[in-house]
């Protein structure tokens, strides 16, 4: 069952007018999986150390949920955001996400075998996606399949609110826009999915067969690699050119042994560029429209990204570090927007002010402390960090144990890339995000037995 974990989670898709996450196909799909492993009655291993830490961080959560209501009514006395009673149903329903998320994850990783399994899992979802991404890549470059992409759009597509529903008017986000975009509603979106979960995965792959094979050319991972790479420069998307020459500075360093050769052969790669670029006036104007335009601020998308990033530090820091509550930044945003981006066309165009305040938020980490504050996120960073630091003591201990090895490395580079995609925004409410980093949790307490007990369910 945990090989499926993954492949499901793909599917973010909800029923009409839907909750996201619970009330999409992915949720929907893996709690009928786990109604049969009740049906048949198998035993389950829970950990009271997983319990312990639920129940600290969910009454954190909602503690520091209440506070930050009432700093913002001190702060601000004609404070006309969300009232306690809204905060508690916000906190409380994304409480019930994360626990029953963590519930599925629980049921489907039981033993070491699911580890593996749950990473066989990783494998075949990235295929599912790079087939959706191949498909749509054929329909923009030479116009064939046009009814497949439409087909499968109509089924499992994420697609944004009515602001945004011009860029399905073709029949798919792809057809319409000439970009590839996956099962997500835009091409960022995809950049993110694939940068935070499968890119690791392939990484930690590379990693692990480099020192035996650094001379033989293995296909089951440097082709799905070349097809990442395609995927992401064909995008376009700001995140995608944020993290594709990461990608291929880890993947040079993880061939190469010396880090004076990791120099040299970024060096030469930067040199081929540039000899590309004065020789091909075509390939110039390509990179300049796809990476340097990208940055500036004549550009609306990326001045709209930096604006809302400003804007959630700034309430970051009015709010004393504490955070105005989940979703409860629309009225405090739009006071303190910077210029640029309140007479930005995009935000006028596609994010006005709606009658319940809401904002976007283009900066994942930054809304995050905005939100939540500078407690509970810290003490969520410092969850991780102690997961981390016991993860390399076993790299140590026992290098010759492959589960641990991969585990570990596989999260290093999730936790990273997590970190970097934070700064961009992406839907991290996705199932996907959810699934995996629950898994990761779940998977380090499984390998280290951490406080198992075994109760029959």
């Amino acid at each position: 069952m945990a090989q499926l974990l993954l492949p499901l989670s793909l599917f973010g898709k909800t029923l009409p007018n839907g909750y996201m996450p619970l009330e999409s196909y992915a949720t929907i799909s893996l709690l009928i999986l786990c109604i049969g492993i009740l049906i048949q009655k198998k035993r389950v291993k829970l950990s009271v150390t997983e319990f312990k830490y639920i129940c600290f961080f969910s009454l954190l959560f909602v503690i520091t949920q209440i506070i930050t209501v009432f700093v913002s009514k001190i702060v601000q006395p004609q404070y006309t955001g969300a009232s306690v009673s809204s905060i508690l149903k916000s906190s409380t329903m994304l409480i019930a996400v994360c626990v029953l998320y963590y519930m599925i994850v629980t049921f489907m990783i039981q033993s070491s075998k699911d580890v593996m399994k749950f990473f066989d899992g990783i494998q075949i979802a990235m295929w599912m996606l790079l087939i959706i991404c191949l498909l749509q890549l054929i329909y923009i470059q030479f116009g064939l399949g046009r009814e497949i992409v439409n087909f499968i759009a109509g089924l499992f597509e994420e697609r944004g609110g009515t602001a945004i529903s011009t860029w399905y008017a073709g029949g798919s986000y792809a057809v319409t826009t000439g970009r590839i975009n996956g099962l997500k509603q835009e091409t960022g979106f995809l950049a993110a999915q694939l940068l935070i979960v499968f890119v690791p995965y392939l990484l930690t792959r590379l990693q692990q067969v480099a020192p035996v094979k650094r001379h033989r050319f293995d296909y089951q991972i440097w082709l799905p690699i070349l097809l990442v790479i395609i995927i992401l420069f064909q995008s376009g998307s700001t995140t995608a050119m944020l993290g594709l020459p990461i990608i291929l500075v880890l993947i040079v360093s993880l061939l190469v042994k010396s880090w004076k050769r990791v120099f040299g052969a970024v060096l030469i790669m930067f040199l081929m560029l540039v000899v590309l670029m004065l020789g091909s006036k075509s390939f110039s104007n390509t990179v300049s429209k796809v990476v340097f335009d990208k940055f500036t601020f004549s550009n609306t998308s990326f001045a709209q990204r930096v604006g809302s990033a400003v804007t959630m530090i700034k309430i970051f820091l009015k709010s004393f570090g504490l955070g105005v509550g989940y979703n409860n930044g629309g009225k405090w945003s739009y006071i303190l927007a910077p210029n640029f981006m309140r007479y930005n066309p995009e935000f006028n165009s596609y994010w006005p002010l709606s009658g319940d305040g809401f904002f976007a938020i283009l900066s994942i980490i930054t809304g995050w402390l905005a939100q939540f504050g500078i407690i509970f996120c810290g003490a969520v960073g410092y969850g991780v960090y102690r997961v981390l630091k016991i993860t390399t003591s076993w790299l140590r201990v026992d290098e010759s144990n492959t589960q641990k090895w991969f585990y570990t490395w596989y999260f290093r580079y999730f936790v990273a890339f997590l970190i970097f995609t934070s700064i961009m925004s992406f839907d991290w409410l996705h199932p996907l995000y959810i699934v995996v980093f629950l898994s990761m949790i779940r998977i380090f307490n499984v390998l280290g037995k951490n406080n198992l007990k075994e109760d029959e369910l």
